[in-house]
């Protein structure tokens, strides 16, 4: 699974490059799209915490986070279920 390179606290990302406008995009478009559609409302920058929140309890019980060189804007998770 594709995701931003991001944390799920907002102070853990003032350096984050694109961050003003990744979270721009997730309050105007992603976040609101997603609780009009009665989704989450998760956002563009949900980050790596909660995703291996969300990973692991859906029953993925092996998560990897890895990063492809050269990409600068997202992470990788490569989960397995069971243990």
């Amino acid at each position: 699974m594709g995701d931003i390179a991001a944390s799920s606290k907002l102070e853990e990302n003032l350096d984050l490059l694109l961050g003003p406008a990744l979270h721009t995009f997730s309050v105007f478009s992603c976040m609101t799209v997603s609780l009009g559609e009665d989704g989450a409302g998760l956002g563009t920058v949900r980050g790596r915490q909660t995703a291996l929140r969300m990973l692991k309890g859906a029953g993925f019980g092996e998560v990897a986070v890895r990063e492809a060189e050269g990409d600068i804007l997202n992470v990788y998770y490569l989960a397995r279920k069971g243990s």
